[in-house]
């Protein structure tokens, strides 16, 4: 950390969070459905959309840690949920 970077601690732990998190549902989707459990489907379904919204969810907290202090930054956070957000509601519609 220097006087030139913002502190980003934030953005990390949410990131960590929802990988670890996706990883440990997806983890117990597999041994469930190993053993024959109908709860794997959904457990592997909750793990995808967790491993889905974790970028959103650092995306939102980047902006979040710094739009005080890198507004062009926090900008640019926002740009990019646009964008994924365009392109969600283009899949979505897509499949209709």
């Amino acid at each position: 950390m220097n006087a030139q970077r913002p502190r980003v601690q934030l953005t990390a732990r949410v990131l960590t969070a929802g990988s670890l998190g996706a990883a440990a549902l997806l983890g117990l989707s597999l041994v469930l459905d190993l053993a024959g459990q109908a709860q794997a489907r959904v457990v592997g379904e909750f793990g995808v959309v967790v491993l889905l919204g974790t970028p959103v969810a650092g995306l939102v907290s980047t902006w979040s840690e710094l739009r005080h202090l890198r507004s062009t930054h926090a900008r640019l956070a926002i740009a990019v949920l646009l964008v994924l957000g365009l392109a969600t509601l283009m899949a979505l519609l897509a499949r209709a």
